[in-house]
């Protein structure tokens, strides 16, 4: 810092060249430094959750009758399930879908995430597994 700069204790003292010269010559912003203390935890989460599920792999395609009897072990036992489709999302990651099966007949299964109901076809349905 410059010897010469004498900061000034009230507002009211500063002039408006003095000011423009402290923010010019020897003011150093930290940028986006200053705005990582926002985060919060729900965005945290968020971001966490979101790379966990881009680590997923592409599982092996099964059979129509393994993925009805897995669809109906879950619905019996209220398990978690994860529900991989054939479908690739516009990060090119394979979509995937985590909770509680809800119900399902011959074209459909109704798939509980959180407070939601999401409908999915099960002709999309590449791959369905037990969380451990």
């Amino acid at each position: 810092m410059n010897k010469n700069f004498k900061p000034k204790n009230l507002l009211g003292q500063i002039k408006e060249k003095e000011a423009e010269d402290f923010f010019k010559n020897y003011y150093q912003d930290r940028g986006m430094l200053k705005w990582q203390g926002f985060f919060l935890s729900d965005h945290t989460a968020a971001l966490s959750k979101k790379e966990r599920l881009k680590k997923s792999s592409c599982r092996p395609q099964q059979t129509l009758t393994s993925i009805m009897e897995l669809l109906m072990h879950s619905w019996q036992s209220r398990k978690d399930i994860v529900i991989q489709l054939n479908q690739i999302d516009t990060d090119q990651e394979i979509t995937e879908f985590q909770g509680v099966i809800q119900g399902f007949d011959e074209k459909q299964v109704y798939l509980k995430i959180n407070q939601r109901f999401q409908a999915i076809d099960i002709s999309e349905i590449r791959n369905i597994h037990f969380i451990a």
